[in-house]
């Protein structure tokens, strides 16, 4: 008969899905369309819910990660509020300055290694009492220009 024939798979790809009990293999299952559907708006409507609390989040003032960027850590009473870290603060400051003054990611990279001052990473790894990264003084320009916002 024609068109009873059976197709071959386009590229030879077989969708299996075990919790569904579909395997095209096996032929069309009628409940795939619509469970891909439903699929879809499940993950559209968890998408629209954590955008809305992020967005409550970030009106009521709150933190929208949990790890306080360089130059803030957490403070001890209430781990929401972040507070100046003064060392760090330092290094920041200074970074802004040097690019104010018009110095490039590369050159502030190269004069904080010069000068031996601790990485963020190494920062953090003092701070926690871990063991420091083996170049903790090691700045990449790279570092420097996302502090920067660049």
């Amino acid at each position: 008969m024609p068109g009873s024939r059976r197709k071959e798979p386009l590229f030879y790809l077989r969708y299996i899905a075990i919790n569904d009990g579909v395997d095209s293999d096996k032929g069309d299952n009628d409940f795939t369309p619509f469970r891909n559907l439903f699929n879809d708006f499940y993950a559209r409507d968890t998408s629209k819910k954590i955008r809305a609390v992020m967005r409550a989040k970030g009106n009521a003032g709150e933190h929208l990660c949990t790890n306080p960027p360089y130059g803030y850590i957490k403070d001890h009473a209430d781990k929401k509020k972040w507070i100046v870290d003064e060392e760090a603060a330092g290094i920041v400051k200074r970074i802004f300055a040097l690019c104010i003054a018009g110095k490039g990611p590369m050159q502030i990279a190269k004069l904080l290694t010069a000068e031996h001052v601790l990485t963020v990473k190494a920062h953090y790894a003092q701070r926690a009492g871990k063991p420091l990264p083996e170049n903790p003084c090691k700045w990449s320009p790279k570092s420097v220009a996302v502090m920067n916002g660049s």
